[in-house]
């Protein structure tokens, strides 16, 4: 994993926002498993710093329903933020979808939408296709 704080190698191409902490090593581990690197934030406002600090990272994927400000209410926090030519690709994973999430989704531009239980071949290829795009 890179570490929060550390200049990233340009391997960590994957943040991961998420609230929950078992969650984050889940995904953390299963990512470290595929070979993809990734540095994680539990807190939105790290999210940002990591973002704004790390070229290397391409992909962010966001718990759609995180306590203090949603995944979808950060994305355009987030794209408001980005210096022009930079672009992010969004995956959002939630325990609990609503008709309107997958709405918001589309609206948002979101590359990929995932359910908990996380479908992890599925998540395979979305990440797959965003880094090799």
């Amino acid at each position: 994993m890179c570490r929060q704080g550390e200049a990233l190698p340009t391997n960590c191409r994957v943040l991961i926002v998420e609230n929950e902490v078992d969650a984050v090593v889940e995904l953390g581990e299963w990512l470290e498993l595929k070979q993809i690197g990734y540095v994680a934030a539990t807190r939105p406002i790290d999210a940002l710093t990591l973002i704004a600090n790390n070229e290397s990272i391409e992909i962010v994927i966001l718990d759609g329903h995180m306590s203090k400000m949603s995944g979808f209410d950060l994305i355009p926090f987030i794209e408001h933020r980005l210096p022009t030519g930079r672009n992010l690709r969004y995956v959002i994973i939630t325990g609990h979808p609503s008709a309107n999430d997958y709405e918001m989704a589309d609206q948002l531009g979101v590359f990929a939408f995932f359910e908990k239980p996380i479908d992890l071949n599925a998540l395979e290829n979305a990440l797959r296709a965003c880094l090799t795009d």
